[in-house]
């Protein structure tokens, strides 16, 4: 048993979260509460999947040399 936050009654409680505080309130107490908000607030909208695109990667770009500079050579070389 839990006293009610609303009435101080020791009774059997619910815990709601009301304007994001917790409060311990018993059922008497919670329909008159209930009934006053049904209907009001914000529809709940359903939510959809979104497909982001996959991200880009930058191919490396190649340098080329500045005039008058050697070209780079790029090779393999076998360790064998």
């Amino acid at each position: 048993m839990i006293l009610c936050d609303l009435c101080n009654a020791s009774k059997r409680c619910l815990r709601k979260v009301i304007d994001g505080k917790m409060y311990d309130i018993c059922g008497d107490c919670w329909k008159p509460i209930e009934a006053k908000l049904k209907g009001k607030g914000r529809p709940v909208d359903d939510r959809e999947i979104v497909y982001l695109p996959p991200p880009r990667i930058a191919e490396p770009k190649e340098e080329k040399p500045q005039p008058g500079e050697p070209p780079k050579i790029w090779g393999h070389r076998d360790l064998h």
